[in-house]
């Protein structure tokens, strides 16, 4: 990662935050035309005022009404770092000072950019400043602020501008920006700038294209050459999909693709589908007809869904999962639980009646706590059923265990009731790492 993206880091979870809280959490207009989205516009009734009533009219003088004083966009712009510099760089400081950013007009915008021209380009206040203002910018003037990123920037600084303008830009005029990638795509400009990222400013332009008009959206994206392009536009108007609450309707509409784009259209809807509602999800796959795609995604949803909430995953991944992947889904699903929560993996495990398809599951635990725990890990391991599976999980947590504290892994290895011939095997484990341990 270059330096200069390094430091962005923090503005471009903010910008990726923004963006979904703007087209998740705000009712805008729009909806899915036709069969994709039905009926979505919703209809936000105007707030009547105050009947007026013999206490309420009041007809007294008039009074006199407040002159707005017009802020500078140098105000403005001290006023956003001194939000930067007080808190400290942290995301607190800089959504703080992004919304100092937002004073910013069609009228003093551009002397914002012209007051960050003369600015120090190494203090570290003037990246972030520049971004904010590019964004504000293309929220008010799309194809200003782009003419600006491609003709005064260069290098990462460019690249960093051009991808906060293109996400501003989609939330306000998705097609303009849309017609302007396409352009730059076809002359190679795009790749020059950005490199391998250049598709993925496809995202942002298709979540704001559904929001806008869903039908045009879905007609575009499937006119899509690119695989990789393909992709990002999936991943912008599934995010949409998900927000309009069209899921269903919108997986039905790709029954022409290719197997290969359906693959990817199911991947990336279920993808945020399952974080915002798991349970719809879960029983929207359940109902598929093909058994081997069904299969595929169930372990798609399993796993995704115990990214949250673990326990519910689980029991449905036992309930549902083709018995033939069961045991491997188990254990990538408690791998996953125990680097976070291992006590709260263990504990959910010891309800399990001990089987096939909780043997992998506990060998995944043992594998992720042996750092933290090896004597707990070691435990673990010895309750494995299948015994080619238990005597390998212990051999992998005594070689890890090995590694770190020799000493005590032999001390523990002459404690066991093993087999002498695993002993033995376990013995030669240990020894490199401690040579004066005698056989």
């Amino acid at each position: 990662m270059h330096k200069l993206r390094a430091h962005f880091l923090l503005v471009f979870a903010w910008s990726v935050t923004l963006l979904a809280a703007y087209f998740w959490g705000a009712q805008r207009d729009g909806g899915m035309d036709k069969d994709l989205v039905a009926d979505v516009k919703e209809v936000t009734a105007s707030i009547p005022s105050d009947p007026i009533s013999p206490e309420k009219n009041n007809t007294g003088s008039p009074v006199d009404l407040d002159v707005v004083e017009t802020v500078s966009a140098g105000r403005i712009l001290a006023n956003a770092r001194e939000k930067i510099r007080s808190g400290l760089f942290s995301q607190k400081g800089i959504l703080r000072a992004f919304n100092c950013i937002q004073q910013l007009d069609a009228d003093n915008v551009r002397d914002a950019v012209l007051e960050l021209e003369l600015m120090d380009v190494s203090d570290p206040d003037h990246k972030v400043l520049l971004l904010a203002v590019m964004g504000r910018w293309a929220e008010l003037d799309g194809d200003s602020a782009m003419s600006y990123a491609e003709g005064k920037l260069s290098g990462d600084l460019r690249a960093a501008v051009i991808e906060n303008v293109v996400g501003s830009w989609s939330e306000e005029n998705p097609e303009a920006a849309l017609a302007w990638y396409q352009r730059r795509y076809v002359t190679g400009q795009l790749v020059s700038w950005l490199g391998n990222s250049a598709s993925g400013l496809l995202t942002p332009i298709y979540l704001g294209m559904t929001h806008s008009d869903p039908e045009a959206a879905f007609s575009s994206m499937i006119a899509i050459k690119d695989e990789q392009g393909f992709r990002y536009a999936v991943d912008g108007m599934a995010m949409a999909i998900i927000g309009l609450k069209k899921s269903e309707q919108f997986l039905r509409r790709i029954g022409n693709l290719s197997s290969l784009r359906q693959e990817i259209v199911h991947a990336r809807v279920l993808k945020y589908w399952v974080r915002l509602d798991p349970e719809e999800a879960a029983a929207w796959v359940l109902r598929m007809k093909s058994s081997g795609l069904r299969a595929k995604l169930i372990r798609q949803v399993g796993l995704e869904w115990a990214t949250n909430a673990p326990e519910s995953a689980l029991q449905w991944l036992l309930n549902n999962a083709p018995d033939e992947g069961k045991a491997d889904i188990l254990r990538e699903a408690i791998a996953r639980w125990a680097q976070s929560t291992p006590n709260r993996a263990a504990t959910w495990l010891r309800r399990l009646t001990p089987g096939p398809d909780t043997d992998q599951a506990i060998a995944a635990l043992a594998q992720q706590i042996v750092h933290r725990d090896p004597e707990g890990a070691l435990s673990w391991a010895s309750t494995i059923k299948s015994r080619i599976m238990r005597e390998q999980t212990i051999s992998s947590v005594f070689a890890q265990w090995a590694i770190r504290h020799p000493r005590e892994a032999a001390q523990r290895l002459e404690k066991t009731n093993f087999p002498k011939d695993q002993v033995s095997k376990l013995r030669l484990l240990v020894a490199p790492n401690l040579p004066e341990v005698s056989p």
